[in-house]
């Protein structure tokens, strides 16, 4: 799941906050602006952990990164179980 940040309305008001008079039928347009994104890693057919940024994380992890970040991940290039 990503998650947003309101932006403006359609009539370019940043308050996230608005009050109107309804005198005829009309579209309220809020935009919103995505902050973060999800990423989920997954090794298989074993669980090997990984890490992403230096952050040690566990198959199945997920986590959640800025919009447009770079990220590094590694693993290890052989496993003995």
């Amino acid at each position: 799941m990503a998650r947003y940040q309101f932006l403006q309305w359609e009539n370019g008001s940043t308050s996230p906050t608005r009050t109107l008079t309804v005198t005829a039928d009309m579209t309220i347009r809020a935009t919103y602006a995505v902050v973060t994104r999800r990423v989920t890693y997954e090794s298989t057919p074993i669980s090997v952990p990984a890490t992403i940024n230096t952050t040690p994380i566990p198959s199945g992890a997920v986590i959640e990164v800025e919009d447009g970040a770079t990220i590094t991940i590694k693993v290890p290039s052989e496993i003995e179980i």
